[in-house]
């Protein structure tokens, strides 16, 4: 009978850390290669605040499949803190972290991001996407 609650407990211990590890929520984002130089400027004008984003921003995908990206110079150490895509004083969402440790990607699902001038990314309250930051 210890054996079997042994084994089981053993079992339930593995899948609890199957279901929180960062490795699996992440194992989806690598169906795209990373980039390999500076975002592309983009040259949207449809009132998402495309032509304005600032440098490291794009939106990728079109309709229901649209997402925003942000790219840093360098890979951003990866804790206990959330990544997270704010306009001005407004959350976003949490992107998803590239395999890269540089790139993050929020599906925007019709939201508008309005003024690309207020994006900014906040790590634990941190900014990230500033000259400077140390990410």
């Amino acid at each position: 009978m210890r054996r079997v609650l042994k084994g089981a407990t053993a079992a339930l211990a593995v899948l609890a850390l199957a279901a929180v590890s960062p490795g699996v929520a992440h194992a989806g984002s690598a169906a795209e290669p990373p980039p390999t130089g500076p975002p592309p400027a983009s040259a949207s004008s449809d009132g998402q605040g495309g032509a304005g984003l600032p440098e490291g921003w794009r939106l990728t995908g079109k309709g229901e499949g649209k997402e925003l990206v942000w790219t840093s110079s360098d890979p951003v150490p990866m804790g206990d803190a959330r990544v997270e895509f704010h306009a001005g004083d407004r959350l976003l969402g949490r992107p998803v972290a590239a395999r890269d440790g540089r790139s993050f990607r929020l599906p925007l699902r019709g939201a508008r991001i309005g003024s690309g001038r207020e994006l900014k990314v906040l790590a634990a309250g941190r900014r990230l996407d500033e000259a400077g930051s140390g990410a």
